[in-house]
Order: structure tokens, then sequence, then C-alpha cells
């Protein structure tokens, strides 16, 4: 591996996870510990990142549900959608959103723009700096197109549930208390 893409690339990402607001995590935060469930979802390889999230979120004690899954139950007033997605913009994380919406369901998006389709009707925005295919697009990247938003978004969803054991007075071994067992 080379070192000057190594170091490369965790400069890009300290620069992305500062710059995440911190009002957002914690409005984020709120979010997460008033809904009685939490209905999480992703498409591709940041959906792959959400469905981490999400049992990050479950060995938390949350009750999480990620969309597409047949197990997964009717979303009801009292529920959240957490949505992560870099566009905002397009296929089944816009219809969720707008379907969430027309029920009166809080939308939470995790993504690299503010004005997106999305985020127009979100209850709630935190914004990942990180290249977009937009023409106002001012961050730049050594990697291929969405690795900075999908590996900080991994990393910001780690770190939120490290805050979260904080707020708790928990610690990971609350993890672990909860973490599969028919493996």
């Amino acid at each position: 591996m080379g070192m000057q893409y190594k170091k490369q690339v965790l400069e890009e990402l300290s620069e992305t996870l500062e710059m995440i607001s911190e009002e957002s995590k914690n409005r984020l935060i709120e979010y997460v510990d008033s809904a009685n469930r939490i209905f999480v979802y992703g498409a591709g390889r940041s959906g792959l990142v959400m469905r981490a999230f999400a049992m990050r979120l479950m060995h938390l004690g949350y009750a999480v549900h990620f969309i597409g899954d047949v197990t997964t139950p009717r979303i009801v007033n009292g529920d959240i959608l957490l949505i992560g997605s870099a566009s905002g913009e397009k296929g089944m994380a816009l219809t969720l959103s707008e379907k969430a919406k027309s029920l009166g369901i809080p939308v939470v998006l995790i993504s690299t723009n503010y004005e997106c389709r999305i985020a127009q009707t979100a209850d709630l925005t935190v914004k990942i700096l990180a290249p977009t295919k937009r023409p106002d697009n001012t961050v730049v990247s050594i990697q291929p197109p969405g690795s900075r938003f999908e590996q900080a978004l991994w990393l910001f969803s780690d770190l939120f549930v490290l805050e979260i054991l904080e707020k708790k007075g928990r610690t990971v071994e609350f993890l672990q208390e909860r973490h599969a067992n028919l493996e």
C-alpha cells in the first residue's frame, strides 16, 4: 500500500469528519433517542454502511429495521426514517422519504447535499463534506467517486455510537451483550 495514498485518504477523512456540524449530530441523537423504532435505508455501498449503522443502533438497544429486509414491519407514528444517500436525489431513497413524509413520519438524511430533493422535506440533514457530481462541487478526492462519503459515513456512525454510549454512561461491553450469538 502506497504510504502517500494512505496519508492523503486519512487527511481527507479527518477534514470531512471535522466539518460535520455538532448541532446536526446532537439533533440526530435526539431523533434516535425519541423514536419508538428507527427505519434505516441506503443503497449500494452507502447501503452497506447504513446496514452496519443499523446493527450498531440495535446493539445500543434501539428497535431498528433495515428497509427491504423481509422482516421489516409497517412504519407508524413515533418511528423515524434514517437515510444515508450521497446525492439525496434519486431512486428508492427519494421514494421512501416522500412516502414517510406523506405518513407524517420524520425523515433524517445523511448526505453531501443540503439542497437535494430529500433534504428539502427532511426534518434533519446531517451534511458530510465529500465530492459530488454536482457542478458546484468544490471538494476533491484521490479516491473513486463515493468512497470519501461512504468512509466518512462509516466513521461518523461509529463515532455516533461512542457518543451515545458516553451520554448514557455505558461502555462497549454494553454493545457486546447485544451482539449476535447464533454465529
